[in-house]
């Protein structure tokens, strides 16, 4: 067994492992201490934090694991050019292979997907006239952004937990299904901090809304235990199959497609769901690490699987897709089509966010 498919069955409270729970949950208070100094350190002014040179919206999440933060930044980046507003974004780049800052000027993309980060390349993928930066410091980032670029604002990616930084606003993502996760923080669960950090927040998105009920049920526990809070929900929209090698002409999907799916996400059943609304006929799942790095002896597996269950499409996340382009001559040689659906996503309270953003940045 992975130590993956180990962390999932100490998170979701799988029966058994009982002992490996008792260790999860006596770190867990180790954890708990650790982020407490972290947090007093930048409290007491024993850290700086710094003052960026323009408005700083965070967006983040308060779980380990999938919630749709970067669909959500990458509306957000496009509504606030949309209002007007001269935008950067800033990453922090987990898994680049460069330490070059700059992904991307708008018009051109500068590094590669291994460079860059999947999640770096793939902003910079989407965001048209939008800088894409990143960088573990993030000041110094947003400096070079200002000094390069001159934005108004600066979308922060993952930054709930970034203390070094003054941001403007705090926006924290919520998966309404599992928002807590088992309460319990990491290791024996999947939170990154007790759930009143939510305190230090301006506004909760809910995403990947399934269950109305169960999502009214959220909201009003929010509204109660934290009034100050905006809280807004979004709408997501799963476009038609594109061609990851190909991505002029969609792929329409119906139930006579049977495919291989797999992906290196977080939560990799959500993926299955998402191909299920497709149409697709999912006949294996592969599910890799999230942020996993696909190697040849990967892709030869696939290839293999792909001959033995008699299939002629995989179809994986835009955020893998982008790391398999080196990969090429190798799904073409195997008569494989690669495939990924786009996902969008949107603030169904589209004008009450808009005057929201413009009240509290004092546009």
């Amino acid at each position: 067994m992975s130590l993956n498919s180990i962390f999932d069955a100490i998170t979701t409270d799988t029966s058994g492992y009982r002992f490996l729970k008792t260790v999860a949950h006596g770190l867990s208070f180790l954890y708990l201490g650790g982020l407490k100094l972290h947090q007093l350190v930048y409290k007491r002014g024993w850290l700086e934090v710094k003052k960026s040179p323009c408005k700083v919206i965070s967006v983040g999440n308060l779980t380990v694991g999938g919630t749709g933060k970067t669909p959500f930044v990458i509306f957000l980046a496009q509504f606030l050019r949309e209002m007007g507003r001269k935008v950067a974004v800033v990453t922090r780049g987990y898994k680049a292979r460069s330490d070059k800052m700059l992904i991307s000027d708008g018009e051109r993309i500068f590094l590669s997907p291994m460079e860059a980060g999947d999640e770096g390349y793939l902003l910079a993928k989407n965001l048209k006239s939008i800088p894409v930066l990143k960088g573990k410091e993030r000041y110094q980032v947003i400096t070079l952004a200002f000094k390069r670029f001159g934005p108004e604002v600066v979308v922060l990616d993952d930054a709930f937990q970034h203390y070094a930084l003054k941001k403007d606003l705090e926006i924290v993502l919520l998966d309404a299904e599992r928002p807590f996760g088992n309460g319990h923080l990491l290791p024996r669960g999947i939170l990154r901090e007790p759930i009143s950090a939510l305190n230090r927040a301006d506004a909760v998105v809910l995403t990947k809304i399934k269950d109305e009920e169960k999502a009214m049920r959220l909201k009003q526990f929010l509204i109660n235990r934290f009034p100050h809070l905006k809280i807004f929900t979004t709408q997501t929209k799963i476009s038609l199959l594109f061609n990851a090698f190909n991505t002029t002409n969609p792929i329409n999907p119906t139930n006579a497609i049977n495919a291989i799916a797999f992906c290196g996400i977080a939560k990799p059943m959500d993926f299955y769901q998402t191909c299920i609304v497709l149409g697709l006929k999912i006949v294996a799942l592969l599910p890799f690490a999230d942020h996993h790095i696909y190697t040849k002896k990967d892709i030869q597996h696939l290839i293999c699987l792909a001959k033995n269950k008699k299939v002629k499409v995989l179809v994986t996340t835009e955020k893998d897709a982008v790391k398999l382009f080196s990969f090429k001559k190798e799904f073409i040689q195997a008569g494989l089509q690669l495939a990924f659906p786009r996902i969008e996503l949107n603030i169904a309270e589209k004008e009450a966010f808009g005057t929201w953003l413009k009240e509290r940045l004092g546009f």
